[in-house]
């Protein structure tokens, strides 16, 4: 019995050597075996958490996330490789860097890639994400690039390697990135060179080299961004777009030539879209150099532009098409008879829709077809009442712009569209009373602004609205009593601007509202007595600033809850009813710039508050 005993021991023990042996030689098999890719092979740290592709492709503009395919991926956690990190070298497929906020350590295990197939994309995750690229310097090649919400960069060293892209350079969403050093050796674009929201960035510089972007510039919501001087060797670019920069034209080196001599740019009418100021809408100089002449089927064409003129009554001779792969442009100075856009009915796609100053047009009957515009809806001056034939638009890939409709009453046209690929403007509409049109909006990929619609009442129509990419600015609306559109967003990754709003008496509906990834200004609400709704912020990423609200008497809620507040400091001002700080001086734990007061408030908290704040605090009492 014992002896029995004794061998059942033994085998056990002989058992439970050879299972630690072959685990030890299944571990060591599968670090020696090569990284399986897929169509994309995506790198992260696993003590950050897995990955959110999701939030990765929505980060993409419209009409690139096809540079991104994430229906088939393979995860590589770089912590915990389980393969031979050698094996990669040059990946035939696309490569997503995804940092959340542990990658910088173990980032340099990727030193054996030297090219990538398809799209090189390295995403962050705001102040957490990577300080450096310098570990990636051994990759020289891929066919596109994007460089976005890696917040802590301030410039692109590491990419030394890169001299050419077939495809697109898109930088977006870099907040104290300055400028473009480490793409010094990068002599040609093939597509486009894409520059939005980058907030701090001063100069193109690092781009000396670049000779040829095939597509077009375009360059949206660079704060200080005032010229493109640096791109010294640039010959020739597609288009150039330029709009919400720190300058209106974003000058361009001489004799830098744009698209051919009879080409027209694909982003306006005329070689340049650009802004006045940041805010302001595009403005489209005067190009005459196009004229289409065909008889029988219409033409696929890349541009139409139509100059409504008094001859111009009617486009019935359009009836055949159906595609304008280019911007589809109609516009007047005032004298056009055009009172129809009947004729257009086959019309199902065009890269941009912009009618300009059609004064006897009174609706868009006639475009109950078009279902997609790849880029850009600009709706501009006019007599347009109503948007109602737009029936059958789902999807806009850039910007809805309308502004300086005297007679709009309706948004109506818009109600199956879902997702504006950029900025959402409306702006000096006088006789729309409500935003239902938008009722299944969820996502605007860049900022909202609503502006001086003096009879609109409500901003409910966009209760469905869940995220935007960049900035909310509700300003000048003297009917508005409400925010209630903005109830679902519980961040804004830049500005929340809400300004000038007479009737408004509350933010209540802001309650889920966490933080702003920049500025949280509350100015000029003479209806405002209290910061209802404001009560869940507890960081302001770079300024708060509430001055000049005549009848607000209390800070509560947001003086309980706010706790951070980031360089741009404080501004609190010119609210004459505010006898009180409330509990703000001792709940607020750290201010990275400068805090004003102005007003009729204790000195003690007054200067309790200040010693919160960073240089140049100052308090002034009137």
């Amino acid at each position: 019995m014992a002896q029995r005993r004794l061998l059942s021991a033994t085998s056990a023990l002989l058992a439970a050597l050879l299972i630690t042996a072959v685990s030890a030689a299944t571990s060591r098999r599968l670090h020696q075996a090569p990284c399986v890719t897929s169509t994309t092979l995506v790198v992260y740290a696993g003590s950050g958490g897995k990955p959110y592709l999701k939030e990765a492709l929505q980060a993409l503009p419209f009409n690139k996330k096809v540079l991104m395919p994430l229906d088939q991926v393979a995860l590589l956690d770089l912590e915990a490789p389980l393969c031979d990190l050698s094996s990669l070298t040059a990946l035939s497929g696309n490569l997503l860097v995804y940092d959340n906020g542990t990658l910088a350590a173990v980032l340099p295990k990727l030193s054996s890639i030297n090219s990538v197939a398809g799209t090189l994309m390295l995403y962050g995750k705001g102040d957490a994400s990577l300080p450096s690229l310098q570990a990636l310097s051994g990759i020289q090649s891929a066919a596109n690039l994007l460089v976005y919400n890696l917040d802590v960069l301030l410039d692109l060293r590491g990419l030394e390697g890169f001299t050419s892209l077939s495809g697109d350079l898109i930088i977006s969403e870099n907040a104290r990135l300055r400028q473009l050093k480490g793409l010094d050796n990068l002599q040609s674009i093939g597509g486009e060179l894409v520059l939005l929201s980058n907030m701090a960035l001063q100069s193109v510089e690092g781009l000396g080299r670049l000779t040829t972007i095939g597509g077009q510039i375009l360059a949206k919501g660079n704060g200080v961004l005032m010229d493109l001087l640096a791109l010294t060797s640039l010959k020739s670019i597609g288009s150039l777009s330029a709009v919400n920069n720190g300058d209106a034209r974003l000058e361009l080196p001489n004799n830098v030539r744009i698209g051919s001599s009879t080409a027209v740019p694909a982003a306006a009418v005329g070689s340049i879209t650009s802004s006045k100021r940041p805010g302001d809408g595009p403005e489209y100089p005067d190009d005459r150099t196009v004229t289409v002449v065909y008889s029988g089927t219409a033409p696929t064409l890349g541009a139409l532009i139509i100059w409504a003129t008094q001859d111009v009554a009617g486009l019935l001779q359009l009836s055949s098409l159906s595609r304008v792969n280019g911007q589809f442009v109609i516009l007047s100075y005032g004298d056009s008879s055009l009172e129809t856009l009947q004729g257009l009915d086959n019309l199902k796609y065009v890269g941009g829709l912009n009618l300009f100053n059609l004064k006897k047009l009174k609706n868009l009957e006639g475009l109950g077809g078009l279902a997609v515009i790849r880029g850009d809806l600009n709706l501009v001056g006019g007599g347009i009442t109503s948007t109602r034939g737009l029936t059958s638009l789902t999807a806009v890939g850039s910007d809805v712009w309308l502004e300086v409709m005297p007679s709009l009453q309706d948004l109506d046209g818009f109600k199956g569209i879902t997702s504006i690929g950029w900025d959402l403007h409306l702006q000096e509409l006088p006789l729309l009373r409500n935003l239902d049109g938008l009722s299944a909006l969820e996502v605007v990929y860049g900022e909202v602004l609503i502006k001086l619609c003096d009879v609109l009442s409500s901003t409910a129509g966009l209760s469905s609205l869940s995220r935007v990419g960049k900035s909310v600015a509700v300003l000048w609306n003297k009917a508005l009593g409400d925010v209630a559109g903005f109830s679902r967003l519980t961040s804004v990754p830049s500005d929340l601007i809400i300004s000038g709003n007479k009737a408004l008496t509350t933010l209540a509906p802001l309650g889920s509202l966490t933080e702003t990834g920049l500025n949280l200004v509350v100015s000029s609400n003479d209806g405002l007595r209290d910061l209802a709704g404001l009560g869940a912020v507890t960081k302001v990423g770079s300024m708060l600033s509430i001055s000049g609200n005549a009848n607000l008497a209390s800070l509560a809620p947001l003086d309980t809850s706010l706790k951070t507040v980031g360089k741009g400091g404080i501004t609190i001002s010119d609210n004459w009813s505010l006898k009180s700080l409330g509990s703000l001086p001792e709940t607020l734990q750290s201010v990275g710039g400068p805090i004003v007061v102005r007003g009729s408030v204790p000195e003690g908290q007054v200067a309790a508050l200040r010693s919160k704040g960073g240089s140049g605090s100052v308090a002034q009492k009137k």
